[in-house]
């Protein structure tokens, strides 16, 4: 969880914290995270307590790769969903934790990989329906890329002062599986200047906020158009998702108003960090990051789907942490 790297530009050096994760990597573009320090400051930053939880998780319209994820965690018990996406921030520490000893088994849970597994044996039933933990190629239906050379950015920070670095069309070629199908094709990736929000002065550079649109599945029975979006007043993230048909491409789903317009897929993931295995009473990077576990079935393979205020991905981490479990249709 903590990670730091060192990043080389124009003779410059710039310190930059990647949340995510269990070893060091560096950034490969001139473009730095954004740069939370661990504290919830820095980057995009963390949140509020005050502020009211999202509340607005759908299912409208064509069933979406997105349609297949629970709306919300796993509570402490493992055997139910919490009902709320709110995160409990002590408020007299800046570093928004908390002392995880004040936890009830209805806040969310975190678990280790083991505890998964023998929770997963089998699939479960909650709330009348059947779920699962996901695998890599599940959770990568949703959000593919390394978190260490991100397809999805929310915020970095531009040495030049510019970022044309990130806003150039990324194509990427993916394999994933939704309800037990595999799926390869080409997805059209680009970050584009959050709507409203002015780029601001970060040390040698400037900070660029972002959302990140995508038109993934193409060719297939599931091709879409996708909007990540980093929500700083409610610690986390909005994925919308929109099922497409004819010629619509890249080009038109770039806006707001386009997954407002058209009946969509909402999912939200709160940045619950993960909690320290080492007998911690204290959430490692709450309102920063969030760790969502994913297990491969028939071997002791483990990674996290990763969230952060700067950008999102996949990774391996090196161990040390409990997860939360985001289960799956």
């Amino acid at each position: 969880m903590k990670q730091f790297g060192k990043i080389l530009c124009l003779g410059l050096f710039s310190l930059a914290l990647f949340s995510c994760g269990g070893k060091d990597e560096p950034t490969k573009d001139p473009v730095v995270p954004g740069g939370g320090n661990g504290s919830g400051q820095g980057g995009q930053g963390g949140g509020s307590a005050q502020v009211e939880p999202f509340t607005g998780d759908q299912d409208k319209g064509a069933a979406t790769p997105l349609t297949y994820v629970s709306r919300y965690a796993l509570n402490g018990s493992g055997k139910a969903f919490v009902k709320t996406h709110a995160i409990k921030f002590n408020e007299k520490k800046k570093d928004y934790e908390k002392e995880y000893a004040k936890y009830t088994s209805s806040d969310v849970g975190y678990f280790t990989n083991n505890e998964a597994r023998t929770m997963f044996a089998q699939p479960v039933k909650i709330d009348g329906e059947t779920w699962h933990i996901p695998s890599k190629k599940e959770w990568e239906a949703i959000l593919y890329g390394d978190y260490f050379d991100p397809n999805v950015r929310f915020s970095v920070v531009s040495l030049s002062g510019n970022a044309k670095e990130v806003t150039k069309l990324k194509v990427v070629n993916e394999t994933v599986t939704v309800q037990g199908e595999n799926f390869s094709y080409k997805a059209d990736y680009i970050a584009r200047l959050k709507e409203g929000v002015k780029p601001e002065s970060s040390g040698a550079g400037k900070r660029f906020v972002y959302v990140t649109y995508a038109h993934r599945f193409k060719g297939t029975k599931w091709n879409s158009a996708w909007r990540y979006s980093f929500d700083k007043a409610r610690s986390g993230v909005k994925v919308e998702c929109v099922a497409l048909k004819g010629n619509t491409g890249i080009d038109d789903i770039q806006s707001a108003k386009f997954f407002t317009d058209n009946p969509s897929t909402v999912r939200f993931f709160p940045l619950y960090g993960a909690l320290p295995t080492e007998k911690s009473t204290r959430i490692d990077k709450l309102g920063v990051d969030a760790d969502y576990l994913y297990l491969e079935k028939g071997s002791f393979v483990s990674g996290i789907a990763c969230w952060s205020v700067d950008q999102a991905g996949i990774i391996q981490p090196g161990g040390g942490y409990k997860n939360v479990i985001r289960p799956f249709k």
